[in-house]
């Protein structure tokens, strides 16, 4: 099977910013950032400031111009109805050469009554987040991942942990799903990638006196991974696992159709990520496409109140058939890519 978790994750799941935050708080880990920018995880408090003070000053940034053309962004609407949405693929873990954003997506962000967004990871609360994170990711009954587990995926899962600097009994109390998503934290923040810097989390910073809504909801993301065997979590790990090498050539290709606004280049990369056999097409029917079915019903309820929606879902659902731009245009919307 080659199913790239890693991507899909960082282009589909705002709550894979807060997983570990949140077990971390559980289980007494610290995430420190070192003299050299990289990051590491220890069970004592960091030395100086701690990276949660970092997030303040990022709200002191302005959204400013850009002088490439076609961007992330479209809008829609439909005849007859004086609401209208404006649709922006976010990439959940970002990097300072994406700030600030472009021209289009500064004006329809500022001309827009609310910001829509998957779960509201601003305003969660981390102890609150540890406690669901646990309820839903780790075993209840004394039980260890190495005991649910194939005994070579334990030791493959114990050689990329220790490589990202992270004991691998860190790990023992969490499902497949839970490690599997720690470990994409990891890798993420070991390419560069950080979490306080993804375009959700910059765009509620800003949300002034709109409203904040939420499309799901970090609960109702994590309980998603309630749906999986034991066996297709198993595989899920596993495909997180082979891929921690190869992650940097795919996120550098995403970001590059994202920063250009090609939808077509991004599904492209997209759609290498995963085969036709039934737990692949099992996991993106659970992590995509019902999620985009149900989106599209919210986010026609949400036009029909005659306000203007600016709406930031992970990039990956926005492009192909099935995509919430082409789920949209068949129920009779327009749609327009915006541009600088």
């Amino acid at each position: 099977m080659r199913l790239r978790w890693v991507l899909w994750r960082w282009m589909l799941l705002p709550v894979l910013s807060l997983v570990f935050v949140g077990q971390a708080a559980a289980e007494g880990v610290y995430r420190c950032t070192q003299a050299d920018g990289g990051v590491r995880f220890q069970g004592t408090p960091c030395a100086g400031v701690a990276d949660r003070e970092r997030l303040p000053r990022l709200a002191k940034q302005q959204m400013a111009v850009s002088e490439a053309d076609k961007r992330f962004i479209w809008h829609l609407n439909k005849a007859g109805q004086r609401g209208s949405l404006y649709l922006f693929g976010s990439i959940h873990f970002g990097t300072p050469e994406m700030y600030p954003l472009p021209r289009s997506v500064a004006d329809a962000f500022v001309a827009s009554d609310t910001l829509v967004v998957e779960a509201d990871i601003a305003r969660a609360d981390p102890q609150a987040l540890a406690m669901t994170v646990a309820r839903y990711g780790t075993y209840q009954d004394g039980s260890t991942l190495q005991q649910h587990i194939a005994e070579d995926t334990w030791q493959q899962l114990s050689q990329v942990a220790a490589e990202l600097g992270m004991a691998p009994s860190l790990l023992q109390g969490q499902k497949p799903w839970l490690a599997s998503m720690t470990l994409s934290a990891l890798m993420l923040n070991k390419l560069g990638y950080q979490e306080e810097l993804g375009i959700d989390r910059h765009l509620l910073l800003r949300a002034g006196g709109r409203e904040v809504i939420e499309l799901e909801g970090l609960e109702f993301q994590l309980r998603l991974f309630e749906q999986l065997t034991e066996a297709e979590q198993e595989a899920m790990l596993l495909a997180s696992l082979e891929e921690m090498d190869q992650g940097k050539a795919f996120f550098e290709r995403l970001f590059t159709a994202w920063q250009a606004g090609d939808a077509a280049g991004l599904e492209a990369v997209f759609n290498e990520g995963f085969d036709d056999d039934p737990v692949s097409q099992r996991l993106f029917e659970v992590i995509m496409l019902a999620r985009n079915r149900r989106m599209v019903q919210r986010l026609e309820g949400l036009a029909a109140d005659g306000r203007r929606h600016f709406v930031v879902v992970g990039a990956g659902h926005l492009p192909g058939k099935e995509g919430l731009l082409a789920l949209l245009a068949a129920r009779g919307y327009q749609v327009r890519q915006l541009k600088d």
